[in-house]
């Protein structure tokens, strides 16, 4: 089974460098079961802070609610289970959501067979585009073969498998 885990960046990351990948931080697309059996915990080691105070407000008005309804043990029991069920399935985007709000950019995203896959995978492409940002600043010193031809060569023609430009259909 393919596993999704997006990569987010710090504001003050260091973009495409070896220091700017120790920097990553890798939030997993799915259900987290720690956060399914210990949402509170979780929350806290992650520093989320207002999904915290979110999650116990709702558990409060939650139980409120419940007791109000004399909703019998088994019932409140079933609720809990489906709101830590849904904590956990919702990790993931709780996760991204607070790393976004405190100025983290999203910069990759991977799907592999485990979070090893997927950090290769990550650190693969952004070796690559530190290496292409160096080709690109040694293009930028040489000029290209052609650099000073037009613009335009005024042919209006469209290459490939579309039609003339101006034929209507």
């Amino acid at each position: 089974m393919a596993i999704t885990y997006c990569a987010f960046s710090p504001p003050e990351g260091l973009p495409h460098t070896e220091e700017g990948a120790d920097q990553l931080v890798f939030v997993k697309d799915g259900l987290i079961p720690i956060a399914v059996i210990l949402p509170i915990v979780w929350m806290l080691f992650n520093r989320m802070w207002i999904p915290v105070f979110g999650y116990v407000t709702a558990m409060i008005l939650v139980q409120v609610l419940l007791g109000a309804f004399s909703i019998p043990d088994d019932g409140i029991a079933l609720v809990n289970a489906l709101v830590s069920l849904y904590i956990g399935l919702e990790a993931g985007a709780l996760r991204r959501w607070s790393l976004s709000r405190k100025g983290w950019t999203m910069v990759d995203v991977a799907t592999g067979y485990d979070r090893l896959d997927c950090e290769r995978q990550v650190f693969a492409r952004w070796i690559d585009d530190e290496a292409s940002d160096l080709i690109e600043d040694d293009r930028r010193r040489e000029p290209s073969f052609g650099a000073n031809l037009p613009a335009n060569s005024g042919q209006d023609e469209v290459f490939g498998l579309f039609p003339d430009a101006g034929t209507v259909r």
